[in-house]
């Protein structure tokens, strides 16, 4: 099952294995940023290991930052991976 989100603006298709190195590869962002997306002011940092499409609802924008994300940044992250808190 294929699954869209949004990058940088443009809507991409990915498939229901596609994971973040080859969606990086693909759009031409560099392998050792970190990629997140907001839902109700909460940032979630993705898992490279894990599905795009099981990390994200259908339809998110994905943002890419290199660099850290936490208390001391600009964007500060709560965490979420693993809670099935979502």
């Amino acid at each position: 099952m294929s699954h869209t989100v949004v990058v940088d603006g443009t809507t991409v298709t990915v498939g229901a294995q596609t994971r973040l190195p080859t969606l990086r590869k693909a759009i031409g962002i560099a392998h050792e940023t970190t990629a997140f997306y907001r839902t109700n002011d909460v940032i979630r940092i993705l898992d490279d290991s894990e599905p795009v499409a099981t990390q994200v609802p259908d339809g998110a924008v994905i943002e890419f930052r290199s660099g850290p994300i936490g208390p001391d940044t600009d964007l500060e992250a709560d965490d979420r991976r693993g809670s099935n808190g979502d």
